[in-house]
């Protein structure tokens, strides 16, 4: 099988930097940089379906907007 190389190319928040070779189980890794500046090794396969769109700060981000309306809704009912 053919390697596609990545590099250069967005995904979500990532951009792919390099190569960062395989996993145990042969699947190509790349490291990639954060939109937020942090930097994760990602399976090429998480890439390109989607699931890997940022270094986990999307993530972070969701769930503290949605905890921040939860408080906010809270306060206005006390």
């Amino acid at each position: 099988m053919i390697k596609k190389d990545l590099t250069g190319q967005k995904f979500g928040r990532l951009t792919v930097i390099e190569d960062a070779g395989r996993s145990k189980n042969n699947t190509v890794l790349w490291r990639c940089k954060c939109d937020c500046g942090n930097e994760k090794i990602i399976l090429s396969t998480s890439l390109r379906n989607g699931d890997s769109q940022s270094c986990s700060c999307l993530q972070i981000e969701r769930s503290s907007k949605h905890g921040l309306c939860k408080n906010k809704l809270l306060e206005e009912e006390e």
